[in-house]
C-alpha cells in the first residue's frame, strides 16, 4: 500500500496516516455492500468489546481466465492486475503489458503453460474429501459412496479405511507416514489394486524422524520382516475374574430392576451416591438458610428370595450385593453353572469348579475394597460440609464449592468406578472418553444454539488433553474447530449450578519430579521434598470435555494448534504401600529390586502455554491459558478473558459477566487420569536422575525391556508403553523407570513379562549386543533395533543410548555370566521361556 501511495505522488510524511484512511474505507465499503456472497460480516469479540469483523466464505469464490496479463521487466514475473506497477512482495516492481501470444512464445514460461492448457492430467477435475472417525457415520458413509461413483477422485483417510470397507478401483494410495508396522503397511497398500482395471501406484511418504528415515533406508527388511501373530490370552485371570465379576453383577441388577424398566449401558448400574444411598447436599441460595442433607428415594424392588434379609429396606444396594454374593455361594446354583461356562479354559476355572465359596468370598472383599476409596473422600466431604457455620462470612462459598465436589462424586457411575479399580472390565463401555463439542448458531433461528452432528469428535481423556484443551484448533473435515472451554454438563446444555468436573490440589518437588494430589484437600508435602522446591496448585478434571463457542463456528481451513504441553506422573508406589508387590534383587540381579502395582494411576496435567494453567468461567465454562501464576478473581486475567461472550451466545452480545461480578477459577491445570498395571525397576545404585544423560540411559533401557518383553510375548510393542517419570520412590536422586500396560484398566502384559525375570534381562542384552564385521560394537545396529515410531520427544528428539546401556546391562548382570554376543536378535519362544518360567514359580 505505501508504495503505491507513493507511486501516486502522495506526500511521504502522511503515507501511513494515509494508508490506514484507505483501508479503513475498503472496509466500510465492503460491510455496506449488498450481493457479495463471498463475504460474510459478523461481530468478533476483542479486549475492550466487539467489533465489526468481515471473513471470506471461500466457498463462493470461483476462477476465470485473466482479461489482461502484466509482467514485471525486474523480476520477470506474470501477474493478472496492475496497480502503478506495483505487486507485492517486490520493492522495485515494474509491471507492463502482456499478450498470451508474446507468453507462448516465452523461453521461460511458454512451455509449461502449453503444458497446462494442453496436458491430459490437467483436463480432469480434482475433488478431495476427507474421511475420518471424527465425521459422523452418515457424513462418511456420503463421503465413501461419492468417491466410489467417481464424484470425488481423492480422498484423504485416516486409519478408518484400513479395515471392513470395500472401494476397489483405485489408482493409487499415497501414505502420509510410514505406518509402524508391516501389517499396517499391507492393509493400506492393499486398497490400490485390488480389480484387473490396470496398474497402480503406492507411494509412502518418510517424515524427517528417525524410525522414518530408518524404514526408508532399509525398506526391503520392513517388507520382509514376519507378521505378528495374533494371540488370545486365556491364561490371565485377572481378566477371568473381572468377567465372572460383571455376570456375578449384571445378575444382581436384573433381579431388583422393576419389570419393564429400561435403561442405558453405563446407567445400568446406577451412581455410586444412589448405590451407597449417601446422603447428597443441595445448592446453597442466596439469602436462604443452609439447606439440609437429604436421601434419595428407592428406585428399585426387593425381590422375594431367600438371600434377602429382612433389613433390606435400610440397605443401600452396596450391602444388598455383598447379601447376594453371600446367596451364590452353593456349587449347586445357576449362577454356578453359568460361571463354569464364562470361565472354562481360564485359570479361574478349576476354582469355579471346586472352591467357588472361597471365590465369592474373595469378589465380595474386591468389591469392597474398589468402592472404599470413594467412601472415604466422599465422607470426608460431607463432613466438611456439615462443619461450616452459617455466621461465617466465607460460609456461603466454601458450601457451595464442597457441594460442587460432592454432585460430581455422587453422580460418578459405578460402572466407571468399579472398572478403575479392576473389579469389572473397562473395555466395552464408553469409559474415559472425552470430547470437543461442536456449538453452531442454529439455520433458522440465528439467536439459537445447537449442537453440529456432522462431527464426532471424542479421545481418550489421555488424549484429549493433548488436543482439545481450550485454545486448541482440530482439523476435522477441511474445517477448523476451535475450542474455547470446558462443558458443563454431559448434555452440553447451559445447566446452572452444574460445575466442570472434579477439582483436586497437587503438590511436587520440582528437583525430582516426584508428585501427590487430593481431591479432598492439599495434600501433605513427605519429608523428602525439597522445602524450597516445592510447587503446589489446583487442577480440574474436565469430566464432561470440552466445547467449541457458537460465536466462532467451524471455519474452512488447514491449521491446526495445540495448547500447553501434558506431563505425566504416578503415585502408584508412593502411597497404599500393601498394593504394592516389592521384589527385591529381581531375577536374581543385585541392586536392582522392583515394584509391580495393579490398578495403579497415571495423571496426566496440561499447565497451558506458560505453565500457569488455565481460567476457567463458571458461568458458561470459557477458558484460556493463563500467563502469570497465582491470580485471584479479576487480576492479571487473561488477553479478552474480562469481555468473553457466553459461549452459549449464538452472537457476540458483550461480556459474559456483570461488573461486580468475578465468577471465575484462576490458575487450573487441566488433569485427567487413567488406571493401568505398573512396573517400577529402582535403578538408584546405578544412575541418578540429576542428569540428562542417566535420564536418557533410563529410557533406552526401558525401551529395550519394552520391545523385548513384547517379542517374547509376542505381542505389539504398542501393548506397552514408557511412563517418562524417572524419578525413584525410595531414593529422590535416584533414577526409576516405569513400564505399564497401554490399556485402559490393565490387560496383563506386564504381569506375565515379569515372570521372565533374569532371561528377560539376558534376552536384552543379547538383543542389543550386535558387532560389526570388524569386531567392534555396532552402535548404529543397536539404535535401530530400538527405533519405533512412538518414542519421538515433542521436539524431535530420539533420546536413546544404547552403548551405555549394553554396558549397563553387563553391570547388571555381571559379565562372567553372561551368554555370548548374538550377530541378530534371538529368537524368542514364547510357549517354551513362559512353561520354563511358570515351572521355576512352581517349582
Amino acid at each position: 500500500m505505501a508504495e503505491v501511495l507513493r507511486r501516486a505522488g502522495a506526500n511521504e510524511a502522511g503515507i501511513d496516516a494515509l494508508a490506514e484512511e484507505i483501508l479503513g474505507a475498503a472496509f466500510r465499503q465492503l460491510r455496506r455492500a449488498t450481493g457479495l456472497a463471498w463475504v460474510r460480516q459478523d461481530v468478533r469479540q476483542v479486549r475492550g468489546g466487539a467489533v465489526d469483523a468481515l471473513q471470506i466464505d471461500f466457498n463462493h469464490l470461483a476462477l476465470r481466465v485473466p482479461l489482461q496479463l502484466f509482467r514485471c521487466a525486474n523480476t520477470g514475473q506474470i501477474w493478472p492486475r496492475n496497480i502503478l506497477g506495483v505487486f507485492p512482495g517486490v520493492p522495485r516492481a515494474d509491471l507492463r503489458d502482456v499478450t498470451s501470444n508474446e507468453l507462448a512464445t516465452d523461453s521461460r514460461v511458454g512451455r509449461p503453460r502449453q503444458e497446462w492448457l494442453d496436458g491430459e492430467v490437467f483436463k480432469n477435475g480434482l475433488w478431495a474429501e476427507e474421511h475420518s472417525a471424527q465425521l459422523s457415520p452418515q457424513e462418511n458413509n456420503r463421503i465413501q459412496n461419492l468417491f466410489k461413483e467417481g464424484i470425488r477422485n481423492i480422498l484423504s483417510s485416516t486409519t478408518t479405511l484400513e479395515l471392513g470397507i470395500d472401494i476397489g478401483g483405485l489408482n493409487g494410495v499415497l501414505m502420509g507416514n510410514i505406518p509402524p508396522g508391516k501389517a499396517n503397511y499391507l492393509q493400506r497398500a492393499g486398497r490400490a489394486g485390488r480389480r484387473a482395471d490396470g496398474s497402480s501406484v503406492v507411494f509412502g511418504y518418510a517424515r524427517s524422524t528417525p524410525y522414518e528415515r530408518d524404514v526408508f533406508l532399509r525398506f526391503g527388511d520392513y517388507l520382509t520382516q514376519s507378521l505378528r501373530k495374533p494371540l488370545v490370552f486365556l491364561d490371565r485371570a485377572e481378566i477371568a475374574l473381572r468377567h465372572l465379576s460383571a455376570l456375578l453383577l449384571g445378575d444382581f441388577f436384573q433381579r431388583i430392576y422393576r419389570a419393564g424398566q429400561a435403561t442405558g449401558a453405563m446407567d445400568a448400574f446406577g451412581t455410586v451416591g444412589k448405590f451407597y444411598r449417601q446422603p447428597i447436599v443441595d445448592y446453597w441460595e442466596r439469602n436462604i438458610a443452609k439447606p439440609a442433607t437429604m436421601l434419595c428415594p428407592l428406585s428399585w424392588s426387593l425381590p422375594t428370595e431367600p438371600w434377602v434379609p429382612s433389613s433390606a429396606i435400610q440397605l443401600s444396594l452396596a450391602e444388598l450385593f455383598v447379601h447376594f454374593l453371600e446367596g451364590t455361594k452353593t456349587t449347586t446354583s445357576e449362577l454356578n453353572a453359568r460361571a463354569r461356562v464364562l470361565t472354562a479354559g481360564t485359570p479361574v476355572a478349576q476354582d469355579v469348579s471346586e472352591n467357588w465359596s472361597e471365590l465369592i468370598e474373595s469378589l465380595a472383599q474386591r468389591f469392597r475394597a474398589g468402592l472404599q476409596q470413594w467412601l472415604d473422600d466422599y465422607t470426608e466431604l460431607l463432613q466438611r460440609w456439615m462443619q461450616i457455620t452459617p455466621e461465617s462470612e466465607t460460609a456461603r462459598p466454601m458450601a457451595n464449592a464442597i457441594y460442587h465436589q460432592m454432585r460430581t462424586y455422587y453422580e460418578l457411575t459405578v460402572i466407571e468406578t468399579l472398572a478403575d479399580s479392576l473389579f469389572l472390565p473397562r473395555y466395552g463401555f464408553p469409559i474415559g472418553l472425552s470430547r470437543l463439542r461442536v456449538a453452531i448458531p442454529d439455520a433458522r433461528n440465528a439467536d439459537r444454539v445447537r449442537e453440529e452432528d456432522q462431527f464426532r469428535l471424542q479421545r481418550s481423556s489421555m488424549l484429549a488433553l493433548r488436543e482439545y484443551v481450550p485454545g486448541s484448533e482440530v482439523l476435522v473435515g477441511n474445517r477448523v474447530v476451535t475450542s474455547h472451554g470446558l462443558l458443563k454438563h454431559w448434555t452440553g446444555n447451559d445447566v446452572t449450578n452444574a460445575n466442570m468436573g472434579l477439582r483436586g490440589w497437587f503438590i511436587r518437588d520440582l528437583p525430582t519430579g516426584q508428585f501427590r494430589y487430593s481431591t479432598v484437600a492439599m495434600p501433605d508435602a513427605p519429608a523428602h521434598f525439597h522445602p524450597l522446591a516445592v510447587e503446589s496448585g489446583q487442577m480440574l478434571f474436565a469430566r464432561h470435555g470440552f466445547t467449541s463457542a457458537a460465536w466462532d463456528p467451524p471455519r474452512f481451513g488447514s491449521d491446526s494448534e495445540r495448547v500447553g504441553s501434558v506431563s505425566c506422573f504416578t503415585t502408584a508406589f508412593a502411597e497404599d504401600a500393601d498394593a504394592v508387590e516389592r521384589t527385591p534383587s529381581f531375577g536374581g540381579i543385585v541392586d536392582l529390586d522392583a515394584a509391580y502395582r495393579a490398578g495403579g494411576e497415571i495423571l496426566l496435567l496440561n499447565e497451558g502455554d506458560s505453565q500457569c494453567g488455565f481460567a476457567v468461567c463458571l458461568k458458561c465454562g470459557y477458558a484460556e491459558s493463563e500467563v502469570l501464576p497465582n491470580q485471584q478473581l479479576r487480576m492479571n486475567l487473561p488477553r479478552g478473558f474480562e469481555y468473553h461472550t457466553s459461549l452459549f451466545s449464538a452472537r457476540n452480545r458483550g461480556p459474559c459477566w456483570d461488573p461486580d461480578e468475578a465468577p471465575v477459577l484462576r490458575n487450573q491445570r487441566l488433569a485427567a487420569r487413567q488406571v493401568s498395571n505398573l512396573l517400577l525397576f529402582d535403578l538408584s545404585h546405578w544412575l541418578s536422575n540429576t542428569t540428562i544423560a542417566s535420564l536418557n540411559v533410563a529410557f533406552t533401557l526401558a525401551q529395550a525391556l519394552r520391545l523385548v518383553g513384547c517379542k517374547l510375548l509376542q505381542i505389539d510393542a504398542r501393548e506397552v508403553a514408557i511412563l517418562d517419570q524417572f524419578s525413584s520412590p525410595v531414593q529422590p536422586q535416584g533414577c526409576a523407570l516405569v513400564l505399564y500396560d497401554a490399556v485402559a484398566g490393565g490387560s496383563g502384559h506386564v504381569r506375565e513379562i515379569m515372570m521372565f525375570e533374569r532371561e528377560w534381562f539376558e534376552a536384552t542384552y543379547l538383543y542389543l549386543s550386535v558387532q560389526t564385521n570388524r569386531g567392534v560394537y555396532d552402535e548404529r545396529e543397536a539404535f535401530r533395533r530400538l527405533l519405533t515410531s512412538d518414542i519421538v520427544r515433542p521436539d524431535g528428539d530420539v533420546p536413546l543410548r544404547p552403548r551405555e546401556v549394553h554396558a549397563l546391562l553387563q553391570a547388571l548382570l555381571a559379565q562372567d555370566s553372561l551368554p555370548p554376543a548374538s550377530p541378530s536378535p534371538p529368537v524368542l519362544d514364547r510357549k517354551s521361556m513362559i512353561a520354563r518360567a511358570r515351572g521355576r514359580k512352581l517349582a
